[in-house]
């Protein structure tokens, strides 16, 4: 757990599952309710998954074939914001590979939409498709990627609006 201060201050102890990145654009929750949120999110698309495995059908999946690149763009937006919430609920944590910087929890996650899209190899009602893969690869990408960088901007200063600016007169 760490600390924070402003100058001139007396460091003190920050609330458990807060967020380091405090008065970025990106409203950044609490680790413990980012986490709450992916693992209600998660649910969702396993649930998903698992209808799909059974060869399953119902009226989102009826909507998505009907849009042109409907599968694609529901890989797109699902995959990549189970990425961006996967990497809020990490804190978005980095592993050094040589140079390189790697989302570690995004990382995870696409090992495991991987194997989960190679598998369908292997089963009568599902079919492996690399646009799926791709598609994962780049809503992923996007996602983080905005994220980390709203999260790393910062609102400007605003003065308080209960004390009168400098140029204005006196009451």
């Amino acid at each position: 757990m760490g600390t924070h201060a402003s100058v001139g201050e007396t460091p003190t102890k920050r609330p458990p599952g807060t967020s380091r990145r405090r008065g970025s654009y990106l409203v950044l929750m609490s680790t413990r309710a980012s986490r709450i949120l992916l693992g209600l999110y998660g649910a969702v698309i396993l649930a998903i998954i698992g209808v799909a495995n059974v060869g399953g059908t119902n009226a989102i999946f009826h909507f998505i074939t009907v849009i042109p690149f409907g599968d694609k763009l529901g890989h797109f937006g699902l995959f990549g914001v189970l990425a961006l919430l996967v990497d809020l609920a990490t804190r978005h944590r980095d592993t050094r590979l040589w140079r390189l910087r790697i989302p570690t929890g995004p990382a995870v996650l696409f090992g495991l939409v991987f194997l989960e899209e190679l598998s369908q190899r292997w089963m009568s009602t599902r079919t492996f498709d690399l646009g799926d893969l791709s598609a994962d690869i780049v809503g992923m990408t996007l996602f983080v990627g905005l994220g980390r960088w709203l999260a790393g901007r910062r609102r400007p200063e605003r003065e308080p609006e209960c004390l009168p600016s400098p140029d204005s007169p006196a009451l």
